[in-house]
């Protein structure tokens, strides 16, 4: 079962499992999402707004022009945008900002823009290959390839200040 409060040592006791939302610490610094799935159904790079600290949201940027997007909440128009640095691919990207969506990567714009390259090889975990060449693997759940930047850093994610990346 998903439980959205903790339930302490019963659920562990009962052999339940228990579905953890990781939130970035607010210690005065950058944070933004710890993990994005990687979509190859999006054609923009989402953020969950609720996964942003308060000093990087200080950050918002006007999208020009904002994106039109079709979610499974109807039309919606986007004009708020995020520098976010993604660790786990070395790089700084321009994110969408929505209140409730998960935090994604759109594949189609990190392959047809940014020089990567997917690779999922039949019963195996899929990896990412950047434009140097590096290995970035992914991790599955239930079927969905996930990005993850808690390896990269103590459970927070950094912003960055300079260019923003497609």
């Amino acid at each position: 079962p998903l439980h959205r409060k903790s339930c302490g040592p019963a659920c562990r006791a009962q052999g339940s499992r228990v579905r953890v939302r990781l939130r970035p610490k607010s210690n005065g610094s950058l944070s933004g999402p710890i993990r994005f799935i990687i979509d190859s159904g999006s054609a923009s790079h989402i953020a969950n707004k609720g996964e942003c600290s308060p000093e990087l949201l200080a950050r918002i940027c006007n999208l020009d022009p904002a994106l039109e997007m079709s979610t499974v909440n109807g039309h919606v128009s986007v004009s708020d945008g995020l520098q976010i640095e993604v660790p786990a691919l070395r790089r700084g990207m321009q994110f969408a900002l929505l209140p409730n969506s998960p935090s994604i990567i759109s594949l189609g714009r990190l392959c047809m823009l940014s020089g990567y390259s997917l690779h999922w090889p039949s019963s195996s975990p899929p990896y990412l290959i950047d434009p140097s060449g590096q290995r970035i693997d992914l991790v599955v759940e239930n079927y969905v390839p996930y990005i993850s930047n808690a390896q990269f850093s103590d459970t927070t994610v950094e912003g960055i200040s300079g260019a923003m990346s497609t």
